[in-house]
């Protein structure tokens, strides 16, 4: 994944229940693309949130405290991986 920083990222958050299958794309693509994210923006904020029933998220923040966030429940790996493509391009 290319460098968020120079693209006004400022945080990338995600909120996940951590047993609820309606979370298991959003766990998949933190345990698959964790590691690439974190070597392309290694100064970049990368939260992960786990709490029991909590609506599968991805939130990014941006210049001037901008938040932006995208509902994430029964999303596959593929369809987080959009959705995390759409709020930093």
């Amino acid at each position: 994944m290319s460098n968020l920083i120079k693209r006004g990222v400022k945080e990338l958050r995600f909120v996940l229940c951590h047993s609820s299958p309606a979370s298991n794309g959003a766990r998949d693509y933190i345990v698959n693309h964790y590691e690439a994210v974190k070597a392309a923006n290694p100064d970049l904020p990368f939260i992960v949130r786990e709490c029991t029933n909590a609506q599968a998220t991805v939130m990014a923040r941006y210049e001037f405290g901008v938040e932006r966030r995208l509902y994430l429940n029964d999303a596959s790996e593929h369809m987080v991986a959009e959705a995390v493509n759409e709020l930093v391009d």
